[in-house]
C-alpha cells in the first residue's frame, strides 16, 4: 500500500514538471520574440522619423531654392492659379524628390507649397512632409517721367525729329504686343520737354515736332528741375535701383539689341545683348521676339573713361528700366518700350522710336548744346509703357517670405 501510494506521488511530480517546463520555455520565448520585435519597432520608428527628416529636409530645400529662383514674370500668375511647371520647382536629391506648387493670392502675394518625399529605401520608401511659406513679389519704387524729355541741360531738336508729350499706348502695329488689358486708357499726357528754367532749348529746321496735348506747353520750363531735385540720380536712389539689375554692362562704344532664344526657344535670360522686345519683330527675328515679349530686364549700363558713351546701333529693339552711368547715344532703328534714366548725356538720331519717356541729368548748364534728338527719331511719352516696364521689371525679382506668421508645416503625418 505504501509502495504504491509512494509511486503515485512520484508519477505525479513527474508530470508537472514536463508542463511547467513547457511553460517556461514558452515565456521565454514569448520574452525574446517580444524583445525582437520592440526592436525592430524602435529600429523601424527611428528609420521613419530619420525618412521623416530627410523629407522635412527636401521640402524645404526645395521650398529655399524655388524662393532664391523663381520669378513671378516667369508665370504671370492670375489669382488663386496654382503652377508648378517650371524647371526650379522640382528636384532630386539624396534618396528622395521635392516639388513645389506656388499660387498667386493677391496682387503681390504668393503661396509656395513643398512636399519633399523619399523615392529610395525599400519598404521605408514613400515618407513625405508638405510646408508652406507666404511670400510677397519685390517692387520697383521709382522716379517716373513727367515728359518725353526732362533735362537740366540745354537741348536741341532737328532734321525730322518729334517730341510728342501726348499719352500713347502704342506707337502703331504690333506695338505692347500683350498690353491688352494690361494698360489703362491713355491720360492725355505731359509736355514733350521739361527742363530747367535756365537752360536753352532750340529748334532748328522747320521739319521737327514738339508736341504736347491742348493746354499743356510743349516746352515747360520749371526752375525746380535742378541736379539736386532730380532725386532719382541721388546716390541712395540710384545705388537702389542698380543693385536690382537683371543686366549689368560695362563698356562704351556700339552695341546691337535683339532679342534671342536659347536651343529649346525660350527667351535667353543669360545673354545681356537681349533686352525683350516690345513688338512683334518679322522675318528671322520673329520667333525670339515673340518668346521675349514679357521680358523687362532692369539694364544698368556703366561707361568707362571719360569722353566715352554707349551707342545702341540700328535694327535694335528692348523693353524694360534702362539705367546708363555716363552718355548714351541712340542711333538708327531703336525700339524701346519704358523709362531711361542717364546720369550723363542723352543724344538720339535716325530712326529711333522711344515709347515711355527719358529722364537725363546732362551736364552742368552751358551755353553749349550737347543733347539732342535729330534726324527722324521719335520719343513719345507712355505711361502705359513707363508701368508696363516697372511691372514687368518688377515680376523678375525673386519672392522675399513674410517676416511673421509665414511659414506653416501642412503635413498630415510624418510617415
Amino acid at each position: 500500500m505504501n509502495t504504491q501510494l509512494e509511486h503515485d506521488t512520484r508519477f505525479g511530480r513527474q508530470g508537472f514538471a514536463l508542463p511547467a517546463a513547457i511553460f517556461a520555455l514558452l515565456v521565454v520565448a514569448l520574452l525574446v520574440t517580444s524583445g525582437f520585435f520592440l526592436a525592430n519597432q524602435e529600429s523601424r520608428i527611428g528609420q521613419s522619423s530619420e525618412r521623416a527628416g530627410e523629407a522635412f529636409r527636401l521640402a524645404e530645400t526645395g521650398m529655399n531654392e524655388v524662393l532664391a529662383l523663381w520669378r513671378p514674370a516667369q508665370a504671370n500668375l492670375p489669382l488663386w492659379e496654382a503652377y508648378n511647371g517650371c524647371a526650379e520647382c522640382q528636384g532630386n536629391q539624396g534618396d528622395g524628390e521635392w516639388l513645389v506648387t506656388v499660387t498667386r493670392v493677391d496682387d503681390q502675394l504668393y503661396l509656395v507649397e513643398s512636399t519633399g518625399t523619399i523615392t529610395q529605401g525599400g519598404f521605408l520608401a514613400g515618407a513625405t512632409r508638405t510646408l508652406s511659406r507666404m511670400a510677397r513679389g519685390g517692387t520697383i519704387d521709382v522716379v517716373q517721367p513727367n515728359a518725353a524729355v526732362t533735362t537740366q541741360d540745354q537741348f536741341l531738336v532737328s532734321g525730322s525729329a518729334t517730341l510728342d508729350g501726348n499719352d500713347t499706348n502704342g506707337g502703331g502695329s504690333g506695338w505692347f504686343m500683350s498690353a491688352g488689358g494690361v494698360c489703362p486708357p491713355a491720360s492725355g499726357g505731359r509736355p514733350a520737354v521739361l527742363m530747367n528754367e535756365g537752360a536753352n532749348f532750340d529748334q532748328q529746321g522747320g521739319g521737327s515736332d514738339i508736341l504736347a496735348p491742348p493746354g499743356v506747353d510743349p516746352v515747360t520750363f520749371d526752375d525746380e528741375i535742378t541736379q539736386e531735385s532730380m532725386s532719382v540720380f541721388d546716390a541712395e536712389t540710384w545705388n537702389g535701383l542698380t543693385s536690382m539689375a537683371t543686366i549689368s554692362i560695362n563698356a562704351s562704344g556700339p552695341h546691337s539689341i535683339q532679342p534671342a532664344v536659347n536651343s529649346d526657344g525660350a527667351c535667353d535670360l543669360t545673354n545681356n545683348l537681349n533686352w525683350g522686345s516690345p513688338k512683334e519683330l518679322t522675318g528671322g527675328r520673329r520667333a525670339a521676339s515673340l518668346a521675349c515679349q514679357n521680358y523687362f530686364p532692369i539694364i544698368h549700363i556703366t561707361v568707362p573713361g571719360s569722353g566715352n558713351r554707349f551707342q545702341i546701333n540700328a535694327n535694335s529693339t528692348g523693353q524694360g528700366i534702362l539705367l546708363v552711368d555716363g552718355d548714351l547715344h541712340l542711333n538708327g532703328d531703336f525700339d524701346w518700350a519704358g523709362p531711361i534714366y542717364v546720369r550723363g548725356e542723352f543724344t538720339n538720331n535716325g530712326g529711333t522710336g522711344v515709347y515711355g519717356g527719358v529722364i537725363s541729368m546732362g551736364a552742368e548748364i552751358s551755353s553749349d548744346t550737347d543733347q539732342y534728338v535729330s534726324g527722324n527719331a521719335e520719343v513719345t511719352y507712355s505711361s502705359c509703357a513707363v508701368s508696363r516696364a516697372i511691372a514687368g521689371a518688377s515680376g523678375n525679382l525673386p519672392l522675399r517670405p513674410l517676416a511673421n506668421r509665414g511659414w506653416a508645416d501642412l503635413s498630415a503625418s510624418a510617415f
